[in-house]
């Protein structure tokens, strides 16, 4: 979620928006995903703008694909079996 990305970046500064997208019951629903993000090698580390004396990074440094497996463990429950888009 890039939202979420956004969020480790600034050091909480910016928010993410939660988003679930569900379709009409009885209805189709039809989507054109677009997936962008960081190489997952790429150090998540607070940006300098962000951090400063009395403001220190809230975060430890992670890499891009470690966070994001974190966050699919912490976020999707793989028994899920709802009509989700």
């Amino acid at each position: 979620n890039s939202g979420d990305t956004m969020h480790r970046w600034t050091n909480g500064r910016f928010l993410s928006t939660p988003h679930r997208a569900v379709p009409p019951q009885g209805r189709d629903r039809y989507a054109i995903p677009f997936f962008l993000g960081p190489h997952y090698d790429t150090l998540l580390e607070c940006l300098p703008t962000c951090a400063g004396p009395g403001n220190p990074p809230r975060w430890e440094l992670i890499t891009y694909g470690d966070w994001q497996a974190w966050w699919y463990d912490h976020n999707y429950d793989p028994n899920d079996q709802r009509d989700v888009a």
